[in-house]
């Protein structure tokens, strides 16, 4: 028995180390997958974040220009030019653009804040990240495959791995 025991693991080794290849092969290709998904999250925490802050400059620039409209509307008013409503109307907007500039903060805090958790940054890390001002221009023509869907498949990690598997 131990004889043949002994010659059927010989026969029987190839194909366990093919599967032990495959195997291999399946892990290394799931922990690219997982690593390319981390680097799409990153991006895309990374555009939303300049996103953000270029739109927060630009609702502070709203902002100021609605509280100088509304001290011009103040001085009309003293002097009886425009009514009340108008006056108030001035106010209010100036109000909600205070309102629409919080939100912008908050958003652009959390964006900030979920980059430096992707990033696996420090609080002092953190703290010190600078996120460009605005986005970076677009390429010139578009970067375009010939044919999209054959190289979508043919670069996908989770396709190639199950592959493997089977």
């Amino acid at each position: 028995f131990d004889v043949l025991g002994n010659l059927l693991d010989l026969l029987q080794r190839p194909q366990r180390i093919a599967s032990e290849r495959m195997a291999l092969d399946e892990t290394v290709l799931a922990a690219s997958s997982a690593l390319l998904g981390l680097a799409a999250d990153v991006e895309n925490a990374y555009l939303t974040a300049i996103g953000d802050r270029a739109k927060l400059t630009s609702l502070r620039r709203l902002r100021r220009q609605a509280g100088a409209d509304r001290d011009a509307t103040v001085r009309l008013r003293e002097t009886g030019t425009v009514s009340a409503s108008t006056a108030l109307r001035a106010e209010a907007l100036v109000a909600q653009h205070q309102l629409e500039v919080l939100e912008a903060e908050q958003s652009y805090a959390t964006s900030r804040a979920r980059l430096a958790r992707l990033l696996a940054l420090r609080a002092e890390e953190a703290e010190a990240l600078q996120v460009p001002r605005r986005l970076p221009k677009l390429p010139p023509a578009p970067p375009v495959p010939e044919t999209p869907e054959k190289l979508a498949v043919a670069q996908r990690p989770e396709i190639a791995a199950a592959r493997k598997s089977l």
